[in-house]
């Protein structure tokens, strides 16, 4: 599995992880779950935004270009 492959499993990961949170209802019993769903979406950007890095580097692409559509 290469690193765009892994980014695409994260993107969908953190929609997964976005439905899941506001899916919860805004109940004061609920606060742990939004809470764990929040970390959870806090560590996934971070291991998101090391693959971007590494995708760049590895691609030695101009951090604009990574937004670009696929040619």
């Amino acid at each position: 599995m290469n690193y765009k492959k892994i980014l695409e499993h994260l993107c969908e990961i953190e929609g997964e992880l976005d439905d899941a949170y506001n899916s919860l209802p805004d109940y004061n019993a609920n606060s742990d779950s939004q809470s764990y769903i929040d970390g959870a979406r806090c560590t996934l950007y971070h291991l998101k935004d090391e693959i971007e890095k590494t995708i760049i580097v590895q691609n030695q692409l101009d951090p604009i270009d990574r937004f670009a559509d696929d040619k």
